[in-house]
Order: structure tokens, then C-alpha cells, then sequence
């Protein structure tokens, strides 16, 4: 699993605190791939990347596709923030999750087109609202995670997917409230596809 937050070199040395290594990164994934492991990047989501998730995404299929051997070799999860080492950039680089909902699920349509498994659901994911715009990408419904900082808020009681969701983060709540969180009323077609 590799962090490819950014494929802006720039910005990437900014969300990683890691200068001079963005190209690096890039020839270790390509490498990785040609010797036929599979490789999972990870993507930390947050107000300094958000807008450019589909950037993102096709700048995945770009340079790391043509080292692909199969399908699965390689694939991307999407991940909601809980903390950092830095609180203080922690909390001035949350996202609403309304204003990312729909790059988010851009990257995810791209990716998945492009045969790159993606995915934004799961323990590290966002809360299944979020996608609902991709839920043919949101895992099928399988135990409830917990824990994780995640709570459940009166918006998640009458959801038809609270049972399945990791809900929101704690400190996205203490942030925003319920902004951009959006019960589902019933089960939504194509779930899980």
C-alpha cells in the first residue's frame, strides 16, 4: 500500500511533509507493477486535494496503467481523514463532504471505467452518502463496522444503509454537523454492482 495523495508533485509535498519525493514514489509504484505485485494506493481526502480527484484519477490511469500485468494489480481507496501528527493542519484541511461528494465520485467512475478497482466505502472510507451518486461502486452490505471515531448522528438513524456504513467521523462532526450527510431512504439500485 502506497500514499498517492496528489499528482501534483507540488501539492503532494505539501500533504506529505515528504519533499523531492513525489517522482520517487511514482518509479517505486511502476516498479512494483512491472514485477507483478499488486499495489493499493491510498489518497488521504481532504480541502487541499478534493477538487482535484479527478485529476487524480486519470493521472493514476496514465502513468501507472500501461505497467498493469492484470486486472486487480493494482487499485485505489479513497480515504476520510480522522487525524494527523499536525492537529492544527488537520483541522484547517477538512473537507465538507458536500463539496467533495461530486469529484470524489468523478475519480471513482474514471478509475473504475479505466479498470481500476476504486473504491471510498470502508473502515478508512466516507460515510455511504457520500457516494451515492456511485453506489454501484459501494461495497455490498456486510456487517456494520464500528469504531474508528466513528459515531452514528440523527441523520444516520433512518438511513436505509445504517447498518452497512461506517457513519461519520467524529471530528468531522465536531467540524460541520450533518453537512452533506443524507439518510437514504430506501436501498439504492445497482448497489454494490
Amino acid at each position: 500500500v502506497v500514499s498517492y495523495h496528489a499528482s501534483d508533485p507540488v501539492l503532494s509535498d505539501a500533504m506529505t511533509a515528504a519533499p523531492r519525493t513525489h517522482a520517487k514514489t511514482e518509479a517505486g509504484v511502476i516498479a512494483c507493477l512491472v514485477a507483478g505485485l499488486r499495489v493499493g494506493l491510498n489518497c488521504v481526502v481532504d480541502r487541499r486535494n478534493y477538487s482535484q480527484l479527478p485529476d487524480h484519477a486519470r493521472a493514476v490511469v496514465q502513468r501507472f496503467g500501461p505497467a498493469m500485468r492484470r486486472f486487480g494489480d493494482l487499485s485505489v481507496a479513497y480515504s476520510h481523514a480522522n487525524a494527523a501528527f499536525d492537529g492544527d493542519a488537520f483541522r484547517a484541511n477538512q473537507a465538507p463532504l458536500d463539496e467533495l461528494r461530486a469529484p470524489l465520485t468523478e475519480a471513482l467512475q474514471l478509475l473504475n471505467g479505466a479498470g481500476v478497482f476504486a473504491t471510498a466505502a470502508g473502515n478508512c472510507g466516507f460515510p455511504l452518502c457520500v457516494l451515492r451518486d456511485a453506489a454501484r461502486w459501494i461495497p455490498r452490505p456486510a456487517a456494520p463496522l464500528a469504531g474508528l471515531g466513528r459515531v452514528a448522528s440523527p441523520v444516520c438513524t433512518g438511513c436505509a444503509l445504517a447498518g452497512h456504513c461506517v457513519g461519520p467521523r467524529r471530528t468531522y462532526l465536531d467540524a460541520f454537523g450533518e453537512r452533506g450527510l443524507v439518510a437514504y431512504t430506501a436501498v439504492p439500485d445497482g448497489l454494490g454492482a
